[in-house]
């Protein structure tokens, strides 16, 4: 279940993947049609697969469908519904690429004011919609009707990141976001173990260094095996990226003295 506000309108997820819709319907963010200028009950919105996902924009509305599809509906003045044009629309319709072909492979969805993200399965991130703000990333104000990714997130879906590996079962591992773009964008750093039984997220520590930050993973004593770690940037606009990372933890006795 889930439930996400936009202004003056409410979408709400439920356990069998219904999207429902109440409120304002100016633009045709609840799924009805334009001259239904509101609605005061919950209105199921006309979807033909289920959902896990749902994100409220200002004025726009996002699902994800449990194929990892984003289907938009609503206001459209800046492309935030992804279609490739600027003509709003209440019929939920699928996210196309440049090529036409659907967004898919997505993993999670958010909504800005104007705009719209996707967080794809490999750790991408893409954006579409309002621009005036750099809110899209891509240091430019031009506004975007077609999903495209953030520049700086690498191919393979992770960040410019650099590992350092101490030879101790004691000594943390550490981690430094590397790429001069990212570390101007005064990103929120956060982080969270996936395995507590090999590493506790209260021993994960961030500080902030050089415009870098540094992640510092301490193991449970005498661990071993693999754990994972996902680091997640976000900005003032709640553009985030999620990457996460197996360690591979040994126990290396120290070299005898000489």
């Amino acid at each position: 279940m889930a439930i996400s506000a936009g202004k003056n309108f409410v979408l709400a997820l439920t356990n069998d993947g219904k999207v429902w819709a109440w409120g304002e319907n100016s633009y045709g963010q609840l799924g009805l049609p334009l001259s239904e200028s509101l609605q005061k009950y919950p209105y199921h919105v006309d979807i033909q697969t289920p959902c896990r996902a749902i994100a409220a924009g200002d004025q726009h509305a996002l699902a994800l469908t449990h194929d990892g599809r984003v289907l938009a509906w609503g206001k459209n003045v800046n492309g935030q519904l992804g279609l490739g044009t600027s003509i709003a629309t209440s019929t939920p319709t699928p996210v196309i690429l440049e090529n036409e072909s659907p967004l898919d492979n997505v993993q999670s969805i958010a909504a800005g004011d104007a705009h719209s993200m996707a967080i794809l399965d490999n750790g991408q991130v893409m954006v579409w919609g309002k621009n005036s703000s750099g809110q899209l990333g891509d240091s430019t104000p031009t506004a975007r009707a077609y999903p495209v990714f953030i520049p700086g997130n690498d191919p393979d879906g992770r960040f410019n990141l650099f590992t350092i590996l101490e030879d101790h079962d004691s000594l943390p591992f550490s981690w430094m976001t590397n790429d001069a773009e990212t570390q101007s964008q005064n990103l929120i750093t956060s982080a969270q173990s996936i395995d507590i039984s090999m590493i506790t997220n209260e021993y994960i520590a961030i500080t902030h260094v050089n415009g870098g930050s540094n992640l510092m993973v301490t193991p449970v004593p005498d661990a071993e095996g693999m754990a994972d770690i996902c680091v997640s940037l976000a900005d003032a606009e709640h553009l985030a990226v999620t990457t996460c990372m197996t360690l591979f933890i040994e126990n290396i006795n120290d070299a005898p003295p000489y």
